[in-house]
């Protein structure tokens, strides 16, 4: 039984801003700053800590457009794509290391500017859920249910909060005020079925069900690449999906180039090419690369765990 004190901690503002932006990065699988990976996919020894991948995506850093920057030096060997990377002649990050551009790399999705009666948008172009006539009747909720069980009470959240709404907004209502995910990954099912050619409703559904599904998200993701070759999101959601399932992410690769060419002053698309560099045991490209994503963003969480495991991996190939 789910006690009254605990489903009123549900909605306080820490765990609603939490879910929002767990659900902001779904469609992308990849955050608005320093696109960090969610953890290593290695044989070898590594730390305990894993890298906060999907945390990076802070608005308030300075703005690209204020950037000074600068063509990298040539690496000792021959790379044509990192030879291209163009760096900000000072890392813009904060102390916690976090870097994002002013405006995000990836669109605003039709289904928030669309709804302007559930969804505000700020300046920066993040939007946060409307509180109103729904959040007070789960304030009454709250009181009403206190001895109900867990999948009882979750469901009529969900039914209150989804009530007179479209299956893939409801899907995103639910989960940023409630943090219902399974009631979420249920409302984008049924959005799928209804519009099985929507590319918001299939880039929503592959981000909720990337681990439950890998094998059809990874087809639908493909899917998406062919609808717009030349969309950020379907060229990085499908390289990170390739990065994060497979044993072999080459493929992945030339995806990420074109992210970076696209954007070049976004270095998510950087950070995961030393994932996928990783994955495949290149270790002199893999740091090359997180050292790189470094000159943007500064140390974070994922590259301050993969450098450290790299060069201990590099000493002992030197040492035999």
């Amino acid at each position: 039984m789910k006690t009254r004190d605990r489903r009123e901690r549900r909605y306080s503002p820490g765990r609603v801003l939490l879910c929002l932006f767990t659900f902001c990065v779904l469609g992308l699988t990849g955050c608005t700053g320093c696109g960090q990976h969610p953890e290593p996919s290695t044989p070898i020894a590594s730390p305990t800590q894993t890298p906060d991948g999907q945390q990076h995506d802070d608005r308030g850093h300075p703005a690209a457009e204020q950037l000074s920057i600068t063509k990298s030096a040539a690496p000792a060997d021959t790379d044509t794509f990192c030879n291209s990377i163009v760096f900000p002649e000072t890392p813009p990050h904060r102390p916690h290391g976090h870097y994002v551009l002013k405006e995000s790399p990836f669109p605003m999705r039709d289904v928030i500017r669309n709804n302007p009666h559930l969804f505000r948008v700020d300046e920066n172009g993040d939007w946060y859920p409307i509180y109103g006539e729904k959040v007070r009747r789960l304030e009454q909720l709250q009181l009403d249910g206190s001895s109900m069980p867990v999948a009882v009470y979750d469901k009529k959240t969900a039914e209150i909060l989804a009530e007179g709404l479209e299956p893939l907004p409801a899907a995103l209502f639910v989960l940023a005020i409630g943090g219902l995910q399974q009631e979420a990954k249920r409302l984008l099912d049924i959005a799928r079925e209804a519009n099985p050619d929507d590319f918001d409703t299939l880039s929503y559904w592959c981000g909720m069900n990337k681990d439950d599904k890998p094998v059809e998200v990874e087809a639908v993701r493909r899917r998406l690449l062919e609808m717009r070759p030349e969309s950020v999101g379907a060229l990085f959601g499908l390289a990170t999906h390739l990065v994060d399932h497979h044993p072999e992410p080459r493929e992945a690769i030339p995806y990420l180039e074109k992210v970076y060419h696209l954007n070049p002053r976004w270095p998510g698309a950087i950070y995961v090419l030393g994932c996928a560099y990783f994955t495949l045991g290149d270790y002199e490209k893999a740091l090359r690369y997180f050292q790189a994503s470094e000159r943007f963003t500064g140390p974070t969480d994922g590259t301050s765990l993969y450098i450290p495991v790299i060069k201990r991996e590099l000493a002992k190939k030197r040492a035999h």
